[in-house]
C-alpha cells in the first residue's frame, strides 16, 4: 500500500503498519472542540483562528510527569 497522506513520494508501507499510524491516539476524545464553549465571544478583539488554535488542547509531556508523585 501506498501512502498517500504525504506530498513526497515515498516507499511502499504495509498496510498493518498504515493502519496503526493512522489510528487516533486517544479515539475516545471528541474530534473537535466547540468553540462556544471555550471562548465567550466578542470578549476580546482576536482573529478567529487564532482563537481557534488556543482553544485546542495541548497534550502533556510524559517527561513533565514524575512516577508515583
Amino acid at each position: 500500500m501506498i501512502d498517500r497522506s504525504t506530498f513526497r513520494t515515498t516507499d511502499e508501507v504495509s498496510e498493518a503498519d498504515l493502519a496503526e499510524q493512522a489510528a487516533p491516539a486517544y479515539p475516545d476524545d471528541p474530534a473537535e472542540v466547540d468553540l462556544a464553549d471555550a471562548v465567550a465571544r466578542d470578549i476580546w478583539s482576536a482573529d478567529p483562528a487564532d482563537v481557534v488554535e488556543q482553544s485546542i488542547p495541548a497534550p502533556l509531556d510524559d517527561e513533565d510527569f514524575a512516577p508515583g508523585a
